[in-house]
């Protein structure tokens, strides 16, 4: 007799519940007569076994035909043959049983208790997608994320340099700086100038947006504690009687914090706000010699300066050897500062000015500074070290909008961050006295409230 278990696995009509309980086969009944005439009721011939076949539910004759055994031995189903029979499909089915339970049973790698074939493939492909799949799908991963990060590293890359020539004192930028402090009366002056202490200089009032950009300026330095910064960095380095410098005065506010001050700033009208001496120049280009001043400090102007590396290196050139600078520029300005799509609403752009702003929760989010900030530190670390000797400043230029305040730095023209300026001074030998190591700063985000440098020259 054929195998319950594989015609059942041939057809695949049936679950594996199936397999493991079979239900009996229903048989059609038909005579199988023997050679010798059927026995009438005359006839003397005793039957080899004249005992009823077994009803027993559990007996293994109990599916078999009556009309089967009642042949007798001279029938082609003998009692002794069926015996035989069944004794060999319980032992195969037995091995059956094994065979089940280690594909879809309680042996099975995938899970116990299939109710299906099915469910038998979807546990098969859960176990290949876990076992074999998942490194598949986790290289797949990896390989966007990489791709990802790579497109954001380079976008987000400072691969900006100075320009040829000095942009900084000519132009919109002086222009603009020029008309904040004029109360409507503009300058006419080229070159630098100064006045001194005392210099009694006449200049129209402010008009009301005039002076509405002199006290957001003031009051934002108020609150960002400006002051107690710019004080405490003087107690430190000792600089209360000595001869300091400030680039980039604007309207002031800390010409008092010294008594030697100096203030500089590229807008001629910009003098109405000193009793101290006051010099109208571009940081990129200062009248003063070399070596003049103990300390310099400038609070939020290099963002503004298109050529900010001259600044920086006339900076170090007034400065004395072992003298000290506090820089503290805006760092990192968003490249959406100037149009402000921060703050104005959609109906204010075309289309493309839409998907800009749309996008804008996306770049400043944290995992796209996790795609990008640290590479690009790591990037320009490694390029400063392996070079060696001074390296160039990086930056990344902005358009800046002249026109329309918009937001802080709006007007700015170049977005720097904290550790390319301290990869520019560390490459010439200088100290910054608040910094991590370079490897410390290119891994782990700073915040600190910019830069205190000792200038180490000849």
């Amino acid at each position: 007799m054929p195998s319950r278990f594989f015609q059942k696995v041939v057809s695949l009509s049936k679950t594996p519940a199936d397999f493991k309980h079979p239900q009996p086969v229903h048989t059609e009944e038909h005579s199988l007569r023997t050679t010798e005439p059927p026995s009438t009721a005359s006839s003397s011939s005793p039957r080899v076994d004249d005992s009823p076949p077994s009803t027993a539910v559990n007996s293994p004759l109990s599916t078999v035909p009556e009309m089967w055994i009642a042949e007798g031995a001279n029938g082609f189903f003998s009692r002794s043959r069926i015996s035989r029979i069944h004794h060999a499909q319980d032992a195969l089915t037995h091995r059956e049983e094994k065979v089940y339970d280690v594909l879809w049973g309680s042996k099975a790698p995938w899970g116990e208790g299939i109710a299906s074939w099915h469910g038998g493939i979807v546990s098969i492909m859960r176990h290949m997608v876990y076992r074999e799949g998942l490194s598949r799908v986790a290289g797949f991963s990896a390989a966007a994320l990489i791709l990802a990060s790579v497109a954001a590293t380079l976008s987000c890359f400072p691969w900006d340099t100075d320009p040829q020539g000095d942009q900084s004192a000519s132009g919109a930028a002086k222009a603009f700086y020029t008309k904040a402090y004029s109360g409507g009366k503009s300058s006419t002056s080229a070159g630098a100038s100064s006045t001194s202490a005392g210099a009694k200089v006449d200049f129209a009032p402010l008009s009301a947006k005039e002076q509405f950009y002199v006290d957001i300026a003031r009051k934002a330095a108020i609150d960002a504690d400006i002051p107690d910064l710019v004080n405490k960095f003087v107690s430190n380095a000792g600089l209360k009687g000595k001869r300091v410098l400030e680039v980039g005065a604007g309207s002031g506010l800390l010409q008092d914090v010294v008594n030697d001050y100096t203030g500089l700033d590229i807008s001629p009208t910009a003098r109405r706000f000193f009793h101290k001496p006051f010099v109208e120049a571009s940081a990129t280009d200062m009248p003063f010699p070399d070596k003049t001043f103990d300390g310099v400090w400038s609070i939020w102007v290099l963002e503004h300066i298109p050529n900010p590396e001259k600044a920086l290196l006339e900076i170090r050139r007034v400065l004395k050897a072992g003298g000290y600078l506090l820089l503290y520029p805006a760092f990192d300005v968003s490249r959406y500062a100037a149009q402000g799509y921060g703050v104005r609403p959609y109906r204010d752009f075309d289309w493309k000015g839409k998907m800009i702003k749309a996008t804008m929760p996306l770049a400043h989010s944290r995992a796209f500074h996790y795609l990008q900030n640290h590479q690009v530190r790591l990037l320009r670390w490694a390029g400063v070290s392996l070079a060696g000797g001074p390296s160039r400043l990086h930056f990344n230029r902005l358009t800046p909008n002249y026109d329309q305040y918009w937001v802080n730095d709006s007007d700015a023209t170049t977005s720097v961050s904290l550790q390319e300026l301290y990869l520019w001074f560390t490459a010439r030998g200088d100290h910054c006295l608040n910094c991590s190591s370079g490897a410390v700063m290119a891994l782990r985000d700073h915040s600190q409230e910019g830069l205190v440098i000792q200038i180490r020259k000849h």
